[in-house]
């Protein structure tokens, strides 16, 4: 018998093979695709919700931005105030040192001694006694005590000058102090 030799079929074959493999390659590169539009739609997604969340920040950062120079009196007039009540702190700081030298040289000096007049520099903190006395030996004494260790120690500063005598015969002596304590 004689065979038939069918080229058609055998081109069908080769054909059917090839639809195949394009089908698969057509499903692959549908799917590729498919995958790359998924990422773009995620990377878009994603810029979108970033430039949503940047333009919330810029907004709540404008707000802030608004409130804390709105704020800027406020906090100016609070240091103001503060600077201010620091100074009187010290000022009533001062008053007391003042106060408080002036109390103890007074009970000192005794009633033999008489203030002739009290400064104060406040600058320096050095407060001026100018005392007299009818006696030469009282103002010694008092010279003496003004000297002593335990006087000394109570004050930054202590200095005796001037031990004069006016024409009416009293005895006159000078005596600056600092007011700030010594430091223990």
């Amino acid at each position: 018998m004689v065979r038939e030799i069918n080229f058609l079929s055998e081109r069908q074959k080769t054909v059917s093979r090839q639809e195949g493999r394009d089908k698969r390659l057509l499903l692959l590169a549908g799917i590729g695709v498919g995958v790359m539009m998924l990422f773009f739609l995620g990377v878009l997604i994603t810029g979108f919700y970033f430039d949503n969340q940047t333009n919330a920040l810029r907004v709540q950062e404008s707000a802030l931005m608004t409130q804390i120079s709105g704020s800027r009196d406020t906090e100016e007039a609070f240091v103001i105030f503060s600077h201010k009540l620091s100074n009187l702190v010290q000022i009533y700081q001062d008053r007391l040192e003042k106060r408080a030298a002036i109390a103890y040289f007074t009970t000192l000096f005794g009633p033999n001694v008489e203030i002739r007049s009290i400064e104060f520099d406040p600058q320096n903190k050095v407060l001026l006694f100018r005392i007299q006395s009818t006696d030469i030996f009282v103002l010694q004494h008092v010279f003496k005590l003004v000297n002593s260790a335990d006087v000394r120690s109570k004050f930054k500063s202590l200095n005796p000058s001037d031990l004069n005598r006016d024409p009416d015969g009293k005895y006159q002596m000078s005596i600056a102090v600092s007011t700030q304590q010594a430091k223990l």
